[in-house]
């Protein structure tokens, strides 16, 4: 298409089989050129299959394009392997009057539009067969193009062309998220932590759900830990925003300890657990450990309690076991004649 004085409209057209391999070059274009509801098609061009070149190329040097400008909207583009959307040159001189709106460029193996001068091309409300801002980055080449906000799905409402029914607010921008009121923390075992529901707001898309993931970090006695709890707003064009909140679970409650019964046990018995008897103990955050110790034995003066001399050796022995002590008096069988020898064990529960 070269210079012409009056205004061109290509629209309703579908593109199939053809040899140049683009479907549509401007070239010194008209005072006003529209491009829509069209069906393009990569070129079957043998000689570099098709896919080498852009469907539409918008050429030449210095043109003189008056306020219409050029518009490119509601067509449905697909390439071949590496095959361009749109190739702009000399965009400047274009100005803000080159258009590239509401089309589908989900079938571009390459790239979807490409900018080569130094112009603004206004290229918004398109689908490039992703929502993700980083990969709708990579289908863009060139300075000066302004490709948002962009459609967040390929929904099309026409029989010919491309009229997109998604929604048009695909931007770079991650959405906004509120943790929570802030947890009680710390806590004591066995309570497990309360979180409350994040919160979040879009620029791309709107009432997504906010998931969260929680991570565990074991403390140094049973039961205790802290909990991290992560939660994530992803909005329609893939971007995200995180917010985080931590718990920490710790033993606060001694543990509850039940002395074995007072025995009476003879003089040279064995004062071991087995058999005396075990005290037991329970706990919130876990299994308590029971351990006991014995106390030596200790020498007193041969008496008996009162005063009463003994004749013969006497020993005053005293045991602690597990919270229990015991204390024993034991007197030796006496000359014949003198007090009877006796022995007895009594216990407290401290």
């Amino acid at each position: 298409m070269q210079q012409w004085s009056q205004n061109f409209n290509i629209n309703s057209n579908k593109f199939v089989g053809m040899k140049g391999q683009r479907n549509i070059l401007i070239y010194h274009p008209t005072p006003t050129v529209v491009i829509s509801n069209n069906e393009l098609f990569v070129s079957d061009d043998g000689a570099n299959g098709g896919s080498a070149r852009e469907l539409i190329a918008v050429l030449g040097v210095a043109p003189t394009v008056t306020a219409g400008g050029i518009v490119v909207q509601n067509n449905f583009f697909t390439t071949g392997s590496g095959g361009k959307g749109i190739r702009i040159e000399n965009a400047s001189t274009y100005g803000a009057n080159l258009a590239i709106n509401n089309n589908h460029f989900g079938g571009v193996d390459g790239l979807a539009i490409q900018n080569s001068g130094t112009g603004t091309v206004t290229a918004t409300c398109n689908w490039y067969g992703t929502a993700s801002a980083g990969l709708i980055a990579a289908k863009i080449s060139g300075t000066g193009i302004n490709y948002t906000p962009w459609l967040v799905g390929s929904g099309d409402g026409a029989a010919f062309g491309f009229q997109p029914t998604a929604d048009c607010n695909g931007t770079g921008t991650p959405p906004v998220i509120t943790c929570p009121i802030a947890p009680t923390s710390p806590i004591s075992c066995p309570a497990a932590p309360v979180f409350g529901t994040a919160t979040a707001t879009y620029s791309c898309g709107s009432s997504i759900p906010i998931s969260f993931a929680d991570v565990d970090v074991a403390g140094s006695c049973a039961g205790t830990y802290v909990r991290t709890r992560t939660w994530t707003a992803t909005d329609d064009c893939g971007n995200t925003a995180t917010c985080s909140q931590s718990v920490t679970v710790q033993d606060m409650t001694a543990p509850v300890l039940t002395c074995a019964a007072d025995e009476t046990i003879g003089c040279d018995e064995s004062t071991d657990p087995s058999n005396t008897g075990s005290s037991t103990a329970t706990d919130n955050c876990g299994t308590p450990a029971v351990t006991y110790s014995d106390a030596a034995g200790q020498l007193f003066p041969s008496t008996f309690p009162g005063g009463t001399a003994l004749q013969g050796r006497a020993r005053w022995g005293i045991a602690v076991l597990r919270s229990l002590v015991y204390w024993r008096h034991c007197w030796p069988e006496p000359e014949p004649g003198r007090h009877t020898g006796m022995g007895d064990w009594h216990g407290l529960c401290l």
